[in-house]
């Protein structure tokens, strides 16, 4: 009995730790930290995909996407949006735009795609 009680302590206490997402990029002056933090509360849920599934409903971004397509397009994007994409200009600054698009540049490929395509979402490899 009291095997099986601890049993069920330590996986209750355990689980949290297993299923936390571990944040993306190396965020180092206060500009990227405050956009890492903008990013996760506005952007990540279709640009990285949460947990379960890890479905991603709009592409990765990631510092090579954000170079391939310039900091220009990037923050016209964001502000203005798309058909498939909400527009921002009514919620962010420009200057936090400018942190989202700083803390973008600090992920790798790897960051944004690696827990999507553990979960085998295909959608994760098209930049």
């Amino acid at each position: 009995m009291n095997y099986l009680l601890y049993t069920s302590l330590s996986l209750l206490l355990l689980a949290p730790a297993q299923f936390a997402q571990t944040a993306p990029g190396k965020p180092v002056t206060e500009a990227e930290k405050a956009g890492q933090k903008l990013f996760f509360q506005r952007c990540s849920v279709c640009h990285m995909g949460t947990y379960p599934a890890y479905k991603l409903y709009g592409p990765p971004l990631y510092s090579d996407v954000i170079r391939t397509k310039g900091d220009d397009a990037v923050r016209t994007k964001i502000l203005d949006g798309s058909p498939t994409m909400p527009a921002w200009k009514y919620t962010f600054k420009p200057a936090d735009v400018d942190k989202i698009i700083a803390f973008m540049k600090t992920m790798t490929k790897e960051d944004v795609v690696r827990e999507s395509l553990a979960r085998g979402n295909a959608e994760a490899e098209e930049p």
